[in-house]
């Protein structure tokens, strides 16, 4: 899920009076600001949207100059996690 559901999901564990990470353990992947101001914080695995959009025309423009239809390829982007309160309950800083 992306990190505006889990902050809704750390809401709702919340209101069933459930703790987290206490009880349980929320992880999300989409690096945005909600879930860096979240309580607890969010941990989020964060993709580098500059290189899926490059990856992604890319392919897009081999696709469309290719005489025969491509293999299919995979493609990896670069990522990086980051790790907050709502996995491990320590507070990382807030990167301005």
């Amino acid at each position: 899920m992306n990190d505006l559901l889990a902050v809704g999901v750390i809401r709702a564990f919340h209101e069933a009076g459930l703790t987290v990470p206490g009880d349980t353990a929320v992880a999300s992947i989409d690096g945005s600001e909600e879930g860096r101001y979240a309580t607890p914080t969010l941990t989020t695995v964060v993709p580098d949207k500059a290189a899926i959009a490059s990856l992604a025309v890319t392919s897009l423009a081999d696709r469309i100059g290719a005489q025969t239809t491509p293999r299919p390829t995979v493609h990896l982007a670069p990522h990086r996690l980051e790790v907050g309160e709502s996995t491990t309950g320590v507070r990382r800083p807030v990167a301005d």
